[in-house]
């Protein structure tokens, strides 16, 4: 149970850094929750989906040094990891200051819920943004 539930998350990770969300929103179940670190709570994969492909033209992440972990049955995981991130819109966050190009480092942490070979629920907190 626990490789399984390790493998899907590597599984999500790499699809996540590689932009493929066709890959991902496979991972995913369909009543997915997605709980964010603004106390939202989104509903549904595809809401989930699209989300991260409109993010994917503001600003470029690739999540590093992850570590994952699981529960014995493999019902609930969690990763901790480092986001580089780019922006590539001047408009956007702290690169509204200093242009397009920006480069953002943060640490951060996933909890996940797993359900029949899928992810039913995510949590994400990060730390401040620092620039690099």
């Amino acid at each position: 149970m626990q490789a399984a539930a390790l493998a899907l998350l590597q599984r999500y990770f790499d699809a996540l850094n590689a932009g493929d969300f066709d890959a991902l929103g496979e991972l995913l179940a369909p009543h997915l929750i997605h709980d964010t670190q603004s106390e939202c709570r989104e509903l549904a994969r595809a809401a989930f989906v699209d989300e991260l492909r409109q993010a994917q033209h503001l600003c470029r992440e690739h999540h590093y040094d992850l570590e994952l972990m699981c529960n014995a049955d493999g019902s609930r995981a969690a990763a901790e990891y480092t986001v580089l991130g780019v922006y590539l819109d001047a408009d956007v966050g702290e690169a509204a200051e200093s242009g397009a190009g920006q480069i953002y480092r943060l640490s951060g942490g996933t909890f996940f819920e797993l359900e029949r070979g899928r992810i039913c629920r995510i949590t994400q907190h990060s730390n401040a943004l620092a620039t690099a």
